[in-house]
């Protein structure tokens, strides 16, 4: 019988080095094994995919698709690290570009960020003076930028409200 303490990642994020903990058989493992099912079955299942308009998916016909580990977002990566105080944690599930934009979303030198889209955002930043980063537009002129990424987090959160 194996357990989740035993496996590296298992759902407690726990390793048998990590928690100094052994395998436990009989009553007491078949519990844990239990509490871990259960602890496992809590978490959500992953949204259906999102269907789109067919003018989205005319704005984002032709456009280049998002490489959300091209070398080209390191130096903005490591900004939104220093930014947001080292790598985020509870994150499963987000790439590191959608981390980037939303720091950009949460700097105040480029305007508010509700109620425009993240594109329209950046270019009204360029216009007033400020120097929004060049590869935040990259990714927001991508087919993914255009598709799922083009609001901020907190119009995103409005939105499921």
């Amino acid at each position: 019988m194996t357990t989740a303490r035993s496996k590296a990642g298992g759902p407690l994020g726990l390793t048998s080095s990590k928690a100094g903990l052994k395998k436990a058989g009989g009553k007491r493992g078949q519990k844990i094994d239990q509490a871990v099912r259960a602890i496992a079955a809590t978490h959500e299942p992953s949204a259906p995919p999102r269907t789109y308009t067919d003018a989205e998916l005319k704005l984002a016909d032709g456009r280049p698709a998002l490489d959300v580990d091209d070398a080209k977002y390191d130096a903005l990566w490591a900004d939104a690290c220093r930014t947001m105080g080292g790598e985020p944690i509870h994150a499963e599930g987000t790439s590191r570009v959608e981390h980037i934009l939303r720091v950009f979303d949460l700097n105040p030198a480029y305007g508010p960020c509700m109620g425009l889209t993240r594109l329209e955002r950046w270019h009204r930043a360029q216009e007033i003076g400020e120097s929004p980063p060049e590869p935040v537009r990259d990714i927001l002129e991508t087919r993914e930028g255009v598709l799922d990424l083009r609001l901020s987090i907190l119009d995103q959160t409005a939105s499921l409200a």
